[in-house]
């Protein structure tokens, strides 16, 4: 009998899918070491920007700020041209604002508006700096 092994890309996404299954659920906890791992086997999938996207939001959502701020910014640096980078940076200014660094918080929030307009990530950096700035 043989045994077909999946194509690691196909390997690659079931095991994102997995991660994602548990961020989902609410296990963050389960999810970031799922996306960790995801990172360590699939370092140059096209998975592996969304899977540090989503292990810098389970550290966020685990009130671990300062993991979630690295996660965000290797995200940023690692994979400047995905899609998830002017998301990254609105999470990364509330990681910012969690630990009460506001200063840093706004600054990454003007960044997102000024260099991705058109996107959701800009529409809540406007309304999260209004509130940063007391103009809510």
């Amino acid at each position: 009998v043989q045994t077909c092994a999946l194509p690691i890309l196909e390997e690659a996404y079931v095991d994102f899918r997995a991660a994602q299954r548990d961020y989902a659920a609410g296990d963050f906890k389960k999810a970031l070491g799922e996306f960790d791992k995801h990172l360590r086997l699939y370092p140059t999938s096209d998975t592996a920007p969304n899977a540090l996207f989503w292990k810098a939001k389970s550290n966020l959502k685990l009130g671990d700020y300062r993991g979630a701020i690295g996660d965000f910014e290797q995200l940023r640096k690692d994979y400047s041209t995905s899609t998830k980078v002017p998301f990254a940076m609105h999470n990364q200014a509330v990681a910012h604002s969690n630990l009460g660094e506001t200063d840093k918080a706004k600054a990454l929030l003007e960044e997102v508006i000024k260099n991705y307009p058109a996107t959701p990530a800009a529409e809540q950096a406007k309304i999260d700096l209004q509130r940063l700035q007391g103009k809510n």
